[in-house]
């Protein structure tokens, strides 16, 4: 494997880095990806890295975190972060049954990000997973290029047999639409599917004003109130008007959100 080019930082080192927490009487699906499918693929490979911990508490993932993040600086490491841990809607849940919210997690991987350019992929394997997206803010960077993920509840056997036949494929065609073909093609049911989300996918539904016309009009609803409270006499203007005028400032305000999208995506960092 050639040395990789990562913006103008040269990358002296890449690898997997596998963060695993899981409760002790459950398989440690992390550990044996590790001990197996990756171990192979390093025999293969002597210039592909790759780590696996095991975390017991919230604080110990966010030290990890930026500990990984000071490491990326200093080794100029690139890598990829797989997760195995039990999720919930709101975030991660530790070993010692510490909650770790999305909100905790996405400046940390924003951070790592940012300094990869936007190439970060994140692999989750994590019940509901996908709810991470509901804390993205499409005004700040991305925190991730891509993630792999499921929105439901996902059996153990499709995440280690599922895994084993992505890592497989992804090193060496780091082609991740296709290895999470793969994945899904192992996992057959529906219900155990992976699902790859880009950061362009993420931005172009979260500044898209008519992906859901409920919230369009709670969103309509709230951009009137707020401009009663700073122009009493809009009250006395028809329903209908008011509707009207707050439904053109709300597109306004999506139309200013999509000019960010290369902010976003950091394509000012990479013509930079």
């Amino acid at each position: 494997m050639k040395t990789a080019t990562l913006g103008s930082n040269n990358v002296e080192k890449f690898g997997l880095i596998i963060i695993e927490s899981l409760p002790e009487n459950d398989r440690k699906t992390g550990q044996e990806l590790y001990s197996s499918t990756i171990r192979y693929k390093l025999f293969q490979e002597p210039n592909l890295s790759a780590e696996y911990f095991d975390v017991e508490s919230k604080s110990a993932l966010l030290h990890l975190l930026d500990l990984l993040y000071q490491r990326a600086i200093a080794e100029k490491y690139f890598f990829v972060l797989h997760f195995e841990v039990h999720g919930s809607d709101d975030g991660l849940v530790m070993r010692n049954k510490e909650s770790v919210n999305w909100n905790e997690l996405v400046p940390k991987f924003r951070k790592i990000n940012v300094h990869f350019n936007n190439l970060l992929l994140i692999h989750l394997a994590v019940c509901k997973g996908g709810n991470l997206i509901g804390v993205i803010a499409p005004e700040e960077r991305a925190p991730f290029k891509a993630i792999v993920t499921t929105f439901r509840e996902i059996s153990i056997f499709s995440i280690q047999t599922g895994f084993e036949e992505f890592y497989d494929h992804f090193f060496f065609s780091f082609d991740i639409g296709e290895s999470t073909n793969k994945f899904n093609r192992i996992a057959r049911s529906p219900s155990n599917h992976m699902t790859l989300i880009t950061a362009e996918f993420i931005f172009d539904k979260l500044s898209d004003i008519e992906r859901d016309q409920e919230n369009k009009q709670k969103q309509v609803d709230l951009v009137m109130d707020d401009i009663a409270r700073r122009m009493p006499a809009f009250n006395r203007l028809p329903t209908a008007m008011r509707r009207e005028l707050a439904e053109k400032k709300l597109k306004g305000m999506y139309q200013t959100l999509r000019s960010k999208r290369g902010f976003f995506l950091m394509e000012d960092i990479r013509d930079g």
